[in-house]
């Protein structure tokens, strides 16, 4: 994917949908969706995450896959709710793949949540 990580995980944690529809390519797909598509999704996840109450979303990392990778996922600060979408990225923080991951785990956080 030729999405500066930087700017796509920025955009999530604001929860600005608009700014994330903008960096994506329409030519590409993500999670097997069109970029339209995929971007009415990441819509609702975020609108979703507003009705809660959550003002911004913390990108925290964990693993997938019965463990076995590394990504990074996201969390409503206010309701703790799990946003659902987990990112990999490599060691230069270039995005590599976007996916549902039921069986995300996020690492323990060293920090109380609350006061995020």
């Amino acid at each position: 994917m030729d999405i500066p990580s930087d700017l796509f995980f920025l955009f999530i944690i604001r929860m600005d949908d608009q700014m994330l529809s903008s960096v994506l390519d329409e030519e590409d797909t993500y999670m097997d969706l069109s970029a339209a598509d995929f971007a009415a999704l990441m819509k609702q996840k975020i609108e979703f995450h507003k009705s809660l109450g959550d003002t911004t979303l913390l990108a925290l990392p964990g693993t997938f896959d019965r463990a076995t990778k590394s990504a990074y996922s996201f969390m409503g600060n206010k309701s703790k709710e799990s946003f659902g979408i987990v990112i990999e990225v490599n060691d230069k923080k270039e995005l590599l793949s976007i996916s549902e991951a039921k069986d995300f785990v996020f690492d323990e956080f060293p920090f109380n949540i609350d006061s995020f």
